[in-house]
């Protein structure tokens, strides 16, 4: 498995899981982000070349699992070096790219943007394809999405009635702070519904719910709460979060209007 800091690449509660799938995947998901190239400072796992490594996704309603997949006889049988899901339609916003920041591995990494005034980091799932693409000090179109873990109401937080993007908004959070110690210990409960990047890219999340609603993946019940992270000048931030029913703290439910904490990966790549 690909481990680093920065990545916990599969968590070993569905490392088999992910094993027993391998054939299935790659004799049926999509090939079409091909065969990476590592950048000229990445370290590949042992015995790793640069044509042993392809991501291939699978569809799990409008969510994609995107597993990154090593193969080649210096490795032996094919194995999944990552997995993680992302939204390959999520909210696009034009913002300034201020810094690149790949993982050691060469397959992951993080991009740091401005958006009104405000400066961020996400995580990019589609790095080792699209690092390139990036311009620093350029105003890109990025579509962004998040994933959430341990999310319940907001301590003291202050309920509006209910609130739609297009009707009425509860009053602007905080850009979201870096989580504490406390919420950094929080880990996914489940690699296939949740897998995020290290520290950098992990934040605490107090922002109000615009709207939510419920769907089904074919796997899991899901989640999308339009959270509203930052506004200025009147340029608001808002992405949808995706959580599973499991990722919920204690018996919350979501609700329009309610300021929401957690622990958040924000997910963001290149619109086409």
């Amino acid at each position: 498995m690909i481990r680093s800091d920065r990545w916990n690449a599969v968590y070993a509660e569905v490392e088999p899981e992910l094993k027993s799938r391998l054939p299935e995947l790659m004799k049926n998901a999509s090939h079409r982000w091909g065969a990476m190239r590592w950048p000229a400072d990445a370290i590949p796992p042992a015995g790793v070349r640069p044509e042993n490594v392809a991501y291939i996704s699978e569809d799990s309603g409008e969510i994609r699992h995107l597993f990154v997949v090593l193969t080649g006889r210096t490795i032996g049988p094919s194995r999944v070096g990552a997995a993680y899901p992302f939204v390959p339609h999520g909210l696009p916003y034009e913002v300034e790219i201020k810094a690149l920041h790949p993982a050691e591995t060469g397959i992951e990494g993080e991009v740091t943007a401005q958006y009104a005034g405000h400066e961020f980091r996400f995580f990019e799932p589609l790095w080792g394809v699209k690092r390139s693409h990036y311009k620093v000090g350029a105003l890109q179109r990025i579509r962004f999405a998040a994933f959430g873990h341990s999310l319940g109401a907001m301590g003291g937080a202050e309920t509006r009635p209910t609130a739609t993007a297009e009707a009425g908004a509860p009053g602007a959070a905080a850009l979201p702070a870096p989580a504490s110690a406390a919420a950094a210990l929080l880990e996914p409960a489940s690699a296939l519904v949740m897998i995020g990047p290290g520290p950098s890219s992990r934040y605490g999340v107090h922002a109000p719910i615009l709207e939510w609603r419920g769907f089904w993946t074919g796997e899991r019940l899901y989640y999308a709460l339009k959270l509203r992270l930052f506004e200025e000048g009147g340029a608001a931030f808002a992405v949808d979060l995706y959580s599973g029913r499991h990722c919920f703290a204690g018996a919350f439910t979501p609700s329009a209007g309610v300021a929401v904490a957690g622990v958040m990966w924000l997910h963001g790549t290149l619109a086409d």
